[in-house]
């Protein structure tokens, strides 16, 4: 596609926004991408193009990418790791974004990076990315998903490292762990490492002193049953302020990512209140992403409550049906099951 070979284009700008997003909705957003790229080289000074190519380039792509990037503590653990393990090594970025990992692996002494994206927006901003950067010869973006990949055709034979930062909240919603049982089983050679190597679910007793929007009576009609459609949980941010933790932390659920397997798993924890109002659980995650090369050293990452350093992975709260009052020693018993791509949390 080629659009700035007709000027004329671009003098209708409804039909330019209109064919972006059909595009996209289509499944063409690669061509969304270059349509929109194409218009901003073509009209660089005209700001009703440049808006509706902000348009096309955001469009399904995740808002959280520009906190995530702003992440120093998740930078440094990723970039430790990776520095650690990747020398001389072929590495496998799935999920790649903006090419940032696998660019700290090409610094790392990678052999070379395989660097898969499924959105092709990302993809090929990560193209371009790699290219201002001078790494296109060392770095490999491949627009598709990872389980689409073939060892041999698209990674030169197989991964000796995967990186994977492709991780929610709650570790388990963005098809991770699915993700990872599939790279290792069909992508990876012999004795692979996977960064992150491990992770884990904490959970604490809270109160919360907004805890969430629960209907009842509503211009004297009874709308309680509306509650039902409300979600279980929802994420509030590491350092909020009128979250109050009633217990010590404990993990509910771990994850060893160079053995995992497909399972439903479920977990009990007794904890032991400090005392006062519990409305709600809070969940956090902690990946322990590497070790140095002589293990000397472990480079992990917490969310946990109270932080005031930046975090872009928010916690997760859940909510009891009714708020407890408790003295302190008071034991509260908290329960789990997930699958490999769902978590519940609830308190008897």
């Amino acid at each position: 596609m080629n659009n700035s070979a007709n000027p004329i284009f671009y003098d209708h700008p409804e039909q330019l926004l209109k064919m972006g997003l059909d595009l996209i909705a289509l499944g063409k957003a690669e061509l969304a991408f270059e349509l929109a790229r194409n218009a901003s080289t073509a009209r660089p000074n005209d700001p009703l193009i440049r808006e509706i190519a902000s348009t096309i380039f955001a469009k399904k792509i995740p808002s959280f990418h520009a906190h995530m990037l702003q992440d120093h503590l998740r930078n440094t653990a990723f970039r430790k790791a990776i520095e650690a393990t990747v020398h001389k090594r072929h590495v496998l970025d799935i999920g790649t974004g903006s090419g940032l990992l696998a660019m700290m692996a090409v610094r790392a002494g990678a052999a070379h990076v395989y660097a898969c994206e499924a959105n092709q927006q990302l993809a090929a901003t990560a193209r371009d990315i790699i290219a201002a950067n001078g790494m296109t010869n060392q770095i490999t973006v491949i627009a598709k998903h990872s389980t689409q990949l073939d060892k041999d055709r698209d990674l030169g034979g197989g991964a000796d490292v995967v990186l994977a930062e492709i991780f929610s909240a709650d570790l388990l919603s963005e098809q991770a762990l699915p993700t990872l049982e599939h790279a290792r089983a069909n992508l990876c050679n012999p004795s692979a490492v996977i960064i992150p190597q491990a992770g884990a679910l904490n959970v604490a007793l809270v109160e919360l002193k907004e805890p969430g929007p629960q209907l009842g009576t509503v211009e004297g009609f009874d709308l309680a049953l509306f509650n039902r459609h409300l979600p279980a949980r929802r994420l509030v941010a590491t350092n909020t302020a009128t979250l109050t933790l009633r217990s010590v932390g404990a993990e509910l659920f771990q994850f060893d990512y160079a053995t995992h397997t497909a399972a439903v798993a479920s977990n009990t924890l007794q904890l032991r209140s400090k005392g006062g109002v519990v409305n709600g659980i809070v969940q956090w995650l902690r990946l322990d992403v590497g070790r140095s090369a002589t293990h000397n050293e472990r480079y992990s990452y917490e969310n946990a409550p109270g932080s005031e350093d930046f975090h872009h992975w928010d916690m997760y709260f859940y909510r009891l049906p009714q708020a407890l009052v408790t003295a302190p020693g008071d034991v509260v018993t908290v329960q789990g099951w997930r699958n490999d791509t769902s978590l519940y949390i609830w308190a008897d």
